[in-house]
């Protein structure tokens, strides 16, 4: 009786099989198309990694003194790869952007593109992190180029929108910094780490790119095998011939016939199944 009913379940499963592959008009089919095995990268060879730190003294007065738009710059404070970069601190922000911001640049006369991806950090007294930002993986900048951060006022975010809204929040934002820890003494000091990819982002074989060629490949190997009559170990008996087959596949592409070929059932030991009322075009739809 459980022979009879998985031998039932196993034609209910291929005729529905095909009766789907009808309605959708899908063919047999092993191809699988090839995606692109690039991507853009980073040379790891090529890397460098940094850390400096630079201090902003009377820090009170830049706040007081800097119009927006405007920037202090540490001069170069790191050298990777024959480049030279600076941190520019923008007490007052950038045209548009009311707040304390920090950026990183590349020099101006170096010769080559960089990426870069790092981290930015206030540090106050003893050393503690008062806030900090990285970048979501390596930036490109060409020679002159800057990325960096906004919005790293103590005070909330997006409370100041125009200058004069910060010529008038002066004494509350000087003691907020320093009641978040952001100074020490009257000095803002800048950590900044992280690595220095020289050169531009170059097309380098991606993981994602490997994965799917293999599939492809391992795809066009078991189509091959399908068709390899010499090492088949399972006839299936159709009502119009036999096609032969591997027991490894119909296992996994059935349940079904899992329990099958792994328990004792007639057909498990003879590797052979009867399906007598099934065409050997809906059983072929089933293997591929």
């Amino acid at each position: 009786l459980a022979q009879a009913i998985c031998v039932h379940a196993f034609r209910a499963n291929l005729n529905m099989m095909h009766v789907w592959n009808r309605l959708l008009g899908r063919s047999p089919s092993r191809r699988i198309d090839a995606l692109p095995d690039v991507s853009l990268g980073y040379d790891h060879n090529s890397r460098h990694e940094i850390s400096a730190r630079v201090e902003f003294r009377d820090f009170s007065v830049l706040l007081e003194r800097t119009p927006n738009g405007e920037f202090v710059s540490s001069g170069p404070i790191i050298r990777a790869g024959g480049s030279e970069f600076v941190v520019l601190l923008h007490p007052n922000g950038r045209k548009g952007d009311y707040s304390l911001r920090v950026d990183f640049r590349a020099d101006s006369k170096s010769t080559q593109d960089v990426c870069v991806a790092f981290s930015i950090s206030i540090v106050g007294a003893a050393g503690k992190v008062a806030v900090t930002r990285r970048t979501h993986g390596p930036v490109h900048l060409k020679p002159g180029g800057y990325w960096g951060f906004w919005g790293l006022e103590a005070t909330r975010s997006g409370t100041f929108r125009s200058e004069s809204d910060l010529k008038a929040a002066f004494l509350t934002r000087v003691k907020a910094f320093q009641s978040k820890g952001y100074l020490v003494g009257d000095a803002l000091t800048v950590h900044v780490s992280g690595q220095v990819f020289v050169g531009p982002p170059q097309q380098l074989n991606s993981l994602v790119g490997c994965k799917r060629s293999g599939i492809a490949e391992l795809a066009s190997d078991m189509g091959r095998l399908l068709d390899d009559a010499e090492t088949a170990d399972v006839s299936l008996l159709c009502e119009d011939g036999i096609v032969r087959a591997h027991r490894v596949v119909l296992m996994a592409r059935s349940p079904v016939l899992r329990a099958l070929f792994t328990t004792q059932m007639r057909e498990g030991v003879s590797g052979e199944l009867a399906l007598n009322d099934t065409s050997r075009k809906t059983v072929q739809h089933f293997l591929h």
